[in-house]
Parts: C-alpha cells; structure tokens; sequence
C-alpha cells in the first residue's frame, strides 16, 4: 500500500510539513487567563514563533524567552530560567507562566522541574504556578506541543471538589481557529450547558480592535476553569491520533474518574455526526433546530457540487487530526484519495485500512501515496510522476502548487500568503460546508476561465478573445 519505493531514502527532513513542537505549546498557553509562555532557549527560537504566529492570525503575539548563547549550553541554563520567570512575572504580572523547554535546553539536559520548583517553593520569588511542558522539536510535531500543554496546565491546576457538575463538559477541541472557539462557547450556549474549552484564545488570536495595546489580552480559559476540571460531567478531545500518555481527557479519567470521549475533529457530516450523538447522549438534549438545518443545508450543497467534486483526486498535507477528517469528508463528496503527507503523529493504519476496504485490489492502490513524518520534498518527489487534481494544506504548499499548476485550498496552520485564517470556520457542518465551497470553486473557477474560449476554439475552429 505505502509508495515508499518510489521515495529516496532521506536522512534529513527537507521542508517538512509540520512545524516546530514548543509553538504548539505557545498556542496552547495563549489560551489561559492572563498567562505568560516562556521559553527555555535560545532567541531565535522565540523570535521564529512570534513571527510565525502573528502572520497567521495577524496579531501581535508575545513569548518571552530565557535567551541561551554559547557559554550556556556548555555551563547550563538555569540562572537564565530563574532570571526570565521573574522578569516575566514583574513586567506582565501574570496569573501563571507556561515554561517550555526546546531543542537546546533538552539536550543540554537542564533539570527544569527541579528549577521550576526552587523558585516556586524554596526562594518563592514567584507567587504563581509554573507549568513545565517537554518540548524537544525532534521528539514530535506542534500538535504534540499543544496536548502536552493543555495537560500541564491541568496537571498544575484540575482539582476535585465534591460535587459533579453535571451542566459541565470539557472540550479539548486542538488546534482549531479563533473561530472555531467562538462557534463552540455558542453552541454551549444553545444547548444550556457550560463548555470548559481548554486552550481558548479565541480574543488573544483575534482580537477586536483598540486604540490601546494591552501587554497581557483579554480572554482565554478562566483558570477557575481549569480548577474545576475534575467536577465536569464528562471530556470530549478532538483527537484519535496523538498517544494517550500526552491526553489530557485521559488524565483527567485518570486523576479525577471523569468520563471521556476522544473523537475525531468534527469536519464532515459522519463525523460532525457523531459530535452531537456525543452530546446527546451526555445532556439527553435532541441537537437545535438550527444545527438540524446547517446539517440539510450540507447535505443539499453536497448534492449540488457533486457533478464538479466526483473523481477529482486529491492529496491532502499538514496536521495529523484535521487531516484525517479532511479525508473523510474527500470520500463522502465523492473525491478520489490520492494521497496524505502528515505530521509525526498520524496513525496511517486509520487511514489504509479503510482506503483499503473502499478501493480493493485495484491498480490505483499502488499509486496512493501514504507518508507519516513527511515533507514538502515529499510530495513534490511523488508528484514528478503522479498526477493529481487539488492539494489540501498550508501555505507550505503554495510553492509546489505554482510550480506543478495545482490549485491549492489552504487550511491548517500557518497560512502566510491569505488573510482570515483566524476567521475561518473549520468544524462543524458549516466549516465543512465553507471547506466544500472552496474546493468546488477551486475546480469551478479553473473550468470558467476558459471555458468559452475552448469551446470557441473547438466548434468555430478559430482563436478570437472570448471573455
């Protein structure tokens, strides 16, 4: 099934199609009340991330740093750490800092917990809780970096009163746009119950306009939240591929015995589906009216751009878990997989084993194309000799899509070359919706740019301006 044979053998990732794991940590600490990320190496590091994440979601975005040089990666970094924390804690008077370790700071091997905890509780030059999150960027993706972070947040503050919430649900929704946060706190609201979506930086990431630039932003997840963790009546993540020892849904049934549901992001109908079963079944409310509609409105757009989306093949290249629902949406609209170039974390098996039991024994198995830990370099190797329809990514894509004539729909992180990726809507039946438009207009919009012009040329035998 895998095409590996058509691959080089690489000892070294060129342009990979995931990104750094501490700026999935940096993404996930953003979205707590009045908290600071700092980290724990070098300045480049940092600067690369602000600078990553403010053409995304274009905003300004802070992360501070412990600026490690030369002499500290041979001597050791733990007075820079000390130095930083309480620099942070001085000038941005925080309510709790998120310490992520890097590259650097691993491999000199810096013991950062027991760092952490001199300053916490033997000089106490902090009053605030410091979360320690893992992050060497050769041990995993961003994806990684941001479910190791929710869990230290809640490892750091979940507690268990004695009552059970029972209006209550956590939501670790992943990595998702501002957009997304906001469409899930309303749909809480609809349904009457309290969703405590963990990591919300929803106003952080796009933040309305002021006059007057506030060095710690509103919003995020309140950490009375994050307190009550232990209380709620269940968890939902949206995540089937990352390991169970870095869930925080699992920590929490763990710790605290609280039930929980790990499923895949809800983009596409089946899956979207199974999201509101989910939540039927933990509030025994029926799904609104208005949710009812979106979902007809999907199924009649679905019917519509048919006869523009069936047989089209695709690839699809970026985050493990969006990626996964991107490809079942492909099959429900009738697209032809071409291929999936994801993040270190994707469970392929997912993926092959059912693209196995759809496609059979024939001859376009072969050509399918499966990478885990993939690059850029990657995909344009295999499309040297495989010809495909429409690339679903990032902006890191933009390149080979120039280069090859590929449309390109760009969802995911980052998204350098567009504006609104803040503002997109991903899940739920109107993301996929908004997902569904933009890849038949994608192929609409190649079809009408020439369309009167061929058919000039190919009836009236005769080249003349058509448009």
């Amino acid at each position: 099934m895998k095409n590996k044979t058509a691959l080089k053998e690489n000892y070294a990732t060129v342009n990979p199609c995931y990104n750094c794991m501490p700026l999935g940590a940096i993404i996930a600490g953003s979205g707590f009340e009045k908290t600071c990320t700092l980290l724990h190496g070098s300045q480049g590091c940092a600067t690369y991330m602000r600078r990553h994440l403010s053409r995304h979601f274009q905003e300004p975005v802070d992360a501070g740093s412990s600026s490690l040089n030369e002499k500290d990666a041979i001597y050791g970094g733990e007075e820079n750490l000390k130095k930083a924390v309480i620099n942070i804690y001085k000038q941005y008077d925080p309510k709790m800092i998120v310490v992520i370790s890097t590259c650097l700071s691993e491999t000199i091997g810096d013991d950062i917990p027991a760092i952490i905890n001199e300053i916490e509780n033997i000089s106490k030059a902090v009053n605030i809780p410091l979360a320690h999150v893992s992050c060497p960027s050769y041990a995993g993706s961003y994806t990684n970096g941001y479910w190791k972070a929710v869990k230290a947040v809640l490892e750091k503050k979940a507690k268990q009163n004695t009552e059970i919430k029972v209006d209550t649900i956590n939501i670790i929704p992943g990595i998702v746009t501002p957009k997304d946060l906001r469409c899930l706190s309303k749909l809480g609201k609809e349904y009457g119950i309290k969703f405590n979506i963990f990591g919300d930086y929803s106003e952080r990431f796009d933040a309305p306009w002021n006059k007057v630039h506030k060095i710690m932003p509103d919003g995020g997840t309140k950490l009375s939240s994050v307190e009550d963790a232990g209380d709620a009546a269940a968890t939902i993540e949206f995540s089937v591929n990352h390991p169970e020892t870095d869930s925080p849904a699992v920590f929490l049934k763990n710790r605290f015995g609280v039930p929980f549901y790990r499923i895949p992001y809800p983009a596409g109908l089946k899956n979207t589906d199974r999201f509101f079963k989910i939540l039927k079944s933990i509030t025994d409310k029926d799904t609104p009216a208005e949710i009812q509609k979106e979902r007809g409105r999907l199924l009649d757009a679905m019917a519509d751009a048919h006869k523009i989306l069936f047989d089209k093949r695709a690839v699809i290249f970026g985050d493990s878990e969006y990626m996964l629902s991107v490809y079942c949406c492909l099959k429900e609209w009738g697209m032809r997989f071409s291929g999936v170039v994801s993040d270190k974390d994707l469970n392929l098996d997912i993926i092959e084993n059912d693209y196995k039991n759809i496609i059979g024994n024939k001859r376009e198995d072969a050509k399918t194309l499966f990478i885990n830990n993939g690059s850029m370099h990657d995909l344009e190797e295999w499309l040297r000799s495989n010809k495909i329809d429409i690339l679903l990514g990032s902006s890191m894509g933009s390149s080979i899509s120039l280069k090859y004539d590929i449309p390109l729909v760009r969802r995911g992180f980052p998204i350098h070359d567009r504006f609104g990726a803040g503002r997109s809507l991903t899940i739920g039946y109107e993301g996929t919706l908004a997902l569904l438009d933009d890849v038949s207009n994608a192929f609409a919009g190649i079809l009408h740019s020439s369309f009167r012009k061929d058919l000039g040329n190919k009836y009236l035998n005769k080249e003349r301006d058509y448009l």
